[in-house]
């Protein structure tokens, strides 16, 4: 019995499978091209969300009649239910799983999770120097979920007014970005598979048709 082997080069040459080699090539730039900016954007967008909310979390938090002007009563002050009530108000209607607040030395100062919060490590490190010196950072973790983490300068005056005021502590809100993530990526997959699909059902009907003809 004699078998014949599928000869590669000629299917290549032929139009459909030039054809269909051409598709899977764009299916997986588009793959490549569309996760590698997934994630940015995600992380870019949540960014500028938490800023915004750690820019609103200062103003409540100044007008909730919480005493926020003497950074060496802070430690005392922040162990208080009062603080804690005050802070978790402030927080009310923001996406944040965890806020953190620093000393500007860097000793943990306060924290919606349970405890203190964790020692500034690395990454995190960084960022809170950069956030004392008046800038707003985040930082990316990843291990069983994805994390963004936003540094900022805690004022002893709102943001809203007029002049710099006196440096007071270093907030550090944190949001789960886990899920958005996926969700984009499961948005990139799906248009590749469209793409994918479509075009080669326009080659197969191509290729029938001409095969008709001839």
């Amino acid at each position: 019995m004699l078998v014949t082997r599928p000869d590669v080069k000629s299917s290549l040459n032929h139009p459909v499978g030039a054809g269909v080699v051409v598709i899977l090539l764009i299916a997986a730039a588009i793959l490549l091209a569309g996760e590698a900016q997934v994630e940015g954007n995600v992380l870019s967008n949540v960014s500028q969300e938490q800023e915004r909310d750690l820019i609103r979390f200062s103003e409540t938090l100044h007008y909730s009649g919480v005493a926020l002007d003497d950074r060496d009563s802070l430690k005392s002050a922040a162990a208080t239910k009062t603080f804690d009530a005050a802070v978790r108000r402030a927080l009310f209607g923001m996406r944040a799983e965890r806020l953190d607040l620093y000393t500007l030395t860097g000793d943990p100062l306060y924290s919606t999770g349970s405890g203190l919060p964790p020692h500034l490590l690395a990454g995190g490190l960084l960022a809170f120097d950069e956030a004392r010196r008046g800038g707003s950072v985040s930082v990316f973790t990843t291990g069983q979920t994805a994390v963004l983490q936003t540094f900022t300068l805690f004022r002893n005056i709102p943001p809203d007014v007029p002049g710099t005021g006196r440096s007071l502590m270093v907030a550090a809100i944190s949001t789960d970005v886990s899920a958005e993530i996926k969700s984009a990526n499961e948005v990139v997959w799906l248009v590749a598979g469209i793409f994918t699909v479509g075009s080669l059902l326009i080659i197969a009907t191509v290729g029938w048709v001409s095969a008709r003809t001839r």
